[in-house]
């Protein structure tokens, strides 16, 4: 027989949906990570998924108009229903929030936690636990206490698309600017005890 290149189709295909499936495969239930759409449809995005779940494993997509958001959902969940209930819900917006109620955007805020955790003596930095008391020396903040400090803050409590996914996204925009950098999280446990994110910052 005679060898026979791949088409860019095929390539295309494999690369989209290598590109998904890998995150699928440490995503926790209740988590969820976003992908931007570069050519990809909702259509194309729910076969992948459809494809990927076995078993009672079960993972659903939502347009949030500049990017989709792919969640692992409770085993054995009827997407069908959770689609059918969303489809009332969600409304495509920008994933980081330009303006709110305080005059902030989340980037702003999280800015402003990240300095105060990094420039505030460990005696004197307000609402840490223990865990706080052994990375803030080592420049390291888990998600819990960023979520702990910002959640009652307006542009994540009232964002349109849920203060977990606005904290993601806002997380998101700062490790592109290599401010926050995700630490193995394996390495995490091992070390601390924990499964939470963490991340190392690297203010300017």
């Amino acid at each position: 027989m005679q060898p026979f290149t791949s088409s860019i189709d095929v390539l295309d295909f494999s690369n989209k949906y290598t590109r998904l499936v890998l995150p699928l495969e440490i995503l926790e239930v209740g988590q969820s990570f976003q992908i931007e759409k570069d050519n990809v449809t909702m259509e194309m995005l729910r076969a992948y998924l459809a494809a990927h779940m076995s078993g009672k494993l079960r993972y659903v997509a939502l347009d949030h108009g500049t990017v989709y958001e792919v969640a692992r959902m409770a085993d054995g969940l009827n997407v069908n229903v959770f689609y059918s209930v969303m489809s009332k819900k969600v409304k495509p917006i920008d994933p980081i929030i330009k303006t709110v109620k305080d005059g902030k955007t989340s980037y702003e805020n999280m800015n402003a936690l990240l300095h105060k955790y990094i420039e505030t003596p460990l005696n004197k930095l307000t609402n840490k636990d223990k865990m706080t008391e052994i990375l803030k020396p080592l420049n390291i903040i888990n998600y819990n206490f960023i979520q702990r400090n910002l959640a009652s803050v307006a542009s994540f409590r009232n964002s349109p698309v849920g203060s977990r996914m606005e904290f993601l996204n806002t997380i998101s925009q700062f490790e592109k600017e290599r401010i926050l950098v995700e630490l193995d999280k394996q390495s995490c446990k091992t070390l601390y005890k924990s499964g939470a994110l963490m991340y190392k910052v690297n203010l300017q």
